[in-house]
């Protein structure tokens, strides 16, 4: 997958530059993604779910701890990239991922670049896949579809 990674980041790193679109959805994914606030972790009768919330919490800290200094908006465009990764490798069927939870877990593992903490929080993944899913799907299909393996 870091290969595909790479791959993506050369064929489309120069047009996301200059993309105002990309920014902002980096933004929205900063905000969302690495600052999960106990609100997004409410159960059926609007209790906080304490320990999705402090899994969730923990897996960030575990994401910042590999990539020393850089802020939300650096981690974010990282984010973005592994999820662009993960669906141009679902999309062109080298991969195909059992269901949305595997598909996320693949695009953390991929941020996390300490092999003894490679193992993502099931709870961290299902949060991301509540939060983006929707939100990340459109766009990264219509820039996946501007490149050809």
């Amino acid at each position: 997958m870091l290969i595909y990674g790479r791959y993506l980041k050369k064929t489309l790193g120069a047009l996301a530059d200059v993309d105002v679109e990309q920014r902002v959805l980096i933004q929205k994914i900063a905000d969302i993604a690495f600052e999960p606030r106990p609100i997004h972790f409410q159960d059926t009768r609007g209790r906080i779910r304490r320990a999705a919330y402090e899994a969730a919490v923990g897996q960030v800290e575990r994401i910042r701890q590999c990539y020393p200094g850089e802020n939300n908006r650096g981690l974010a465009e990282r984010l973005w990239w592994a999820f662009l990764t993960v669906q141009f490798v679902e999309l062109n069927d080298v991969f195909l991922h059992q269901d949305r939870h595997h598909f996320w877990t693949s695009v953390v593992r991929l941020l996390i670049t300490d092999t003894h903490r490679n193992k993502p929080s099931s709870r961290y993944a299902e949060y991301l896949q509540e939060r983006l899913n929707v939100l990340l799907s459109v766009p990264a299909a219509r820039w996946c579809s501007k490149v050809e393996l």
